[in-house]
Protein backbone atom coordinates (compact mmCIF):
# COMPACT_ATOMS: atom_id res chain seq x y z
CA UNK A 1 0.00 0.00 0.00
CA UNK A 2 1.23 3.50 -1.23
CA UNK A 3 1.66 6.18 1.82
CA UNK A 4 1.43 3.56 4.24
CA UNK A 5 4.77 5.20 6.24
CA UNK A 6 2.67 8.25 6.80
CA UNK A 7 2.01 8.86 10.31
CA UNK A 8 5.88 8.79 10.27
CA UNK A 9 6.19 10.94 7.51
CA UNK A 10 3.70 13.74 9.37
CA UNK A 11 6.26 13.36 12.78
CA UNK A 12 8.83 13.71 10.11
CA UNK A 13 7.28 16.94 8.57
CA UNK A 14 6.27 18.04 11.66
CA UNK A 15 9.75 17.79 12.89
CA UNK A 16 11.61 19.11 10.08
CA UNK A 17 8.82 21.80 9.79
CA UNK A 18 9.91 23.01 13.12
CA UNK A 19 13.83 23.23 12.07
CA UNK A 20 13.00 24.74 8.87
CA UNK A 21 13.93 21.60 6.75
CA UNK A 22 11.15 19.00 4.71
CA UNK A 23 11.51 15.84 3.42
CA UNK A 24 8.52 13.71 2.85
CA UNK A 25 9.94 10.33 1.47
CA UNK A 26 7.45 7.93 -0.84
CA UNK A 27 7.83 4.06 0.08
CA UNK A 28 5.84 3.08 -3.26
CA UNK A 29 8.63 3.56 -6.13
CA UNK A 30 6.29 2.66 -9.07
CA UNK A 31 3.11 5.74 -8.00
CA UNK A 32 3.78 8.52 -10.18
CA UNK A 33 2.95 12.23 -9.45
CA UNK A 34 -0.45 13.48 -11.15
CA UNK A 35 0.79 15.51 -13.82
CA UNK A 36 -2.42 18.23 -14.89
CA UNK A 37 -3.06 19.94 -11.15
CA UNK A 38 -3.70 23.78 -10.84
CA UNK A 39 -3.84 26.07 -8.07
CA UNK A 40 -2.98 29.29 -6.59
CA UNK A 41 0.43 29.63 -4.74
CA UNK A 42 0.05 31.18 -1.67
CA UNK A 43 1.59 34.57 -0.95
CA UNK A 44 5.28 34.70 -1.69
CA UNK A 45 5.39 37.33 0.73
CA UNK A 46 4.42 34.93 3.10
CA UNK A 47 5.31 31.81 2.33
CA UNK A 48 8.49 30.28 0.66
CA UNK A 49 8.36 27.90 -1.86
CA UNK A 50 10.84 24.61 -1.15
CA UNK A 51 11.57 22.82 -3.90
CA UNK A 52 11.29 18.54 -3.06
CA UNK A 53 11.06 15.51 -5.10
CA UNK A 54 8.85 14.04 -2.83
CA UNK A 55 5.77 16.16 -3.20
CA UNK A 56 4.31 18.15 -5.49
CA UNK A 57 4.25 21.68 -3.91
CA UNK A 58 5.12 22.70 -0.32
CA UNK A 59 5.17 25.78 1.16
CA UNK A 60 6.59 27.10 4.38
CA UNK A 61 5.66 30.12 6.34
CA UNK A 62 8.35 32.60 6.33
CA UNK A 63 7.32 33.56 9.95
CA UNK A 64 5.98 31.04 11.95
CA UNK A 65 6.75 27.70 10.14
CA UNK A 66 3.18 26.55 9.02
CA UNK A 67 3.40 24.13 6.17
CA UNK A 68 0.82 23.58 3.27
CA UNK A 69 1.75 20.83 0.86
CA UNK A 70 0.02 18.97 -2.09
CA UNK A 71 1.05 15.20 -2.63
CA UNK A 72 -0.52 13.00 -5.17
CA UNK A 73 -0.07 9.55 -6.39
CA UNK A 74 -0.92 7.23 -9.13
CA UNK A 75 -0.62 3.56 -8.26
CA UNK A 76 -2.70 0.50 -9.16
CA UNK A 77 -2.58 -0.32 -5.18
CA UNK A 78 -5.01 3.03 -4.06
CA UNK A 79 -6.12 2.72 -0.63
CA UNK A 80 -9.90 3.52 -0.03
CA UNK A 81 -10.23 6.82 1.61
CA UNK A 82 -10.96 5.70 5.09
CA UNK A 83 -8.33 3.56 4.85
CA UNK A 84 -5.48 5.84 3.78
CA UNK A 85 -7.21 8.61 6.10
CA UNK A 86 -6.95 6.34 8.88
CA UNK A 87 -3.96 4.55 8.07
CA UNK A 88 -2.07 8.53 8.17
CA UNK A 89 -3.10 9.35 11.84
CA UNK A 90 -3.49 5.38 13.47
CA UNK A 91 0.33 5.46 14.62
CA UNK A 92 0.70 8.99 15.87
CA UNK A 93 1.11 9.48 19.31
CA UNK A 94 -1.89 11.20 21.27
CA UNK A 95 -4.33 12.20 18.57
CA UNK A 96 -7.15 15.10 19.25
CA UNK A 97 -9.46 14.50 16.67
CA UNK A 98 -11.42 17.88 16.42
CA UNK A 99 -12.90 17.69 12.89
CA UNK A 100 -13.91 14.94 11.18
CA UNK A 101 -15.87 15.46 8.22
CA UNK A 102 -16.71 13.69 4.26
CA UNK A 103 -17.43 16.34 1.73
CA UNK A 104 -17.28 16.84 -2.19
CA UNK A 105 -13.63 18.03 -3.26
CA UNK A 106 -13.41 18.86 -6.60
CA UNK A 107 -16.16 17.02 -7.53
CA UNK A 108 -15.84 14.48 -5.92
CA UNK A 109 -16.30 12.34 -2.49
CA UNK A 110 -13.50 14.26 -0.34
CA UNK A 111 -12.03 13.32 3.04
CA UNK A 112 -10.65 16.23 5.90
CA UNK A 113 -9.73 15.57 9.73
CA UNK A 114 -8.17 18.27 11.49
CA UNK A 115 -6.72 16.94 14.46
CA UNK A 116 -3.74 17.74 17.23
CA UNK A 117 -1.19 14.95 18.03
CA UNK A 118 1.83 15.64 20.62
CA UNK A 119 4.83 15.29 18.57
CA UNK A 120 8.33 14.97 20.47
CA UNK A 121 6.58 16.73 23.35
CA UNK A 122 5.02 19.83 21.27
CA UNK A 123 1.56 20.00 20.38
CA UNK A 124 1.25 20.10 16.79
CA UNK A 125 -2.28 20.60 14.88
CA UNK A 126 -3.21 18.95 11.27
CA UNK A 127 -5.19 19.79 8.39
CA UNK A 128 -5.43 17.16 5.98
CA UNK A 129 -7.47 17.09 3.22
CA UNK A 130 -7.51 13.70 0.90
CA UNK A 131 -9.58 12.67 -2.14
CA UNK A 132 -9.23 10.32 -4.98
CA UNK A 133 -9.83 10.93 -8.54
CA UNK A 134 -8.34 9.82 -12.48
CA UNK A 135 -6.96 6.60 -10.69
CA UNK A 136 -4.71 8.96 -8.05
CA UNK A 137 -4.97 9.77 -4.50
CA UNK A 138 -4.17 13.55 -3.56
CA UNK A 139 -3.64 14.44 0.45
CA UNK A 140 -3.64 18.34 0.72
CA UNK A 141 -2.21 19.16 4.01
CA UNK A 142 -1.43 22.16 6.34
CA UNK A 143 0.72 21.31 9.76
CA UNK A 144 2.25 23.41 12.41
CA UNK A 145 2.01 24.93 15.60
CA UNK A 146 -0.83 26.31 17.48
CA UNK A 147 -0.66 30.35 16.79
CA UNK A 148 0.69 29.56 13.05
CA UNK A 149 -1.42 27.15 12.38
CA UNK A 150 -4.58 29.68 13.46
CA UNK A 151 -2.83 31.91 11.39
CA UNK A 152 -2.53 30.21 8.31
CA UNK A 153 -6.20 29.08 7.72
CA UNK A 154 -7.51 31.99 5.14
CA UNK A 155 -4.56 31.01 3.21
CA UNK A 156 -5.73 27.12 3.29
CA UNK A 157 -8.72 27.44 2.27
CA UNK A 158 -7.62 30.25 -0.45
CA UNK A 159 -4.97 27.16 -1.88
CA UNK A 160 -8.12 24.81 -1.25
CA UNK A 161 -10.45 26.49 -3.52
CA UNK A 162 -7.77 26.88 -5.65
CA UNK A 163 -7.00 23.47 -6.04
CA UNK A 164 -8.14 21.70 -9.11
CA UNK A 165 -6.99 18.37 -10.95
CA UNK A 166 -7.56 18.35 -14.70
CA UNK A 167 -8.00 15.66 -16.95
CA UNK A 168 -5.24 15.12 -18.64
Amino acid sequence: MYFRDMPQILILISVLALSGCVNIPLKDVSAKPYKSISYLSPSSKNYKKIESNQTDSIWIHRKNGTIISSKSECSADTPSLNSFINNIINDLPDVNIKIEKSAPFNGRPGKRKVFTAEIDGVNTFFDLVAFKKYGCIFLITRNGLKKGFSDSQKDFETFLKSFSVNKL
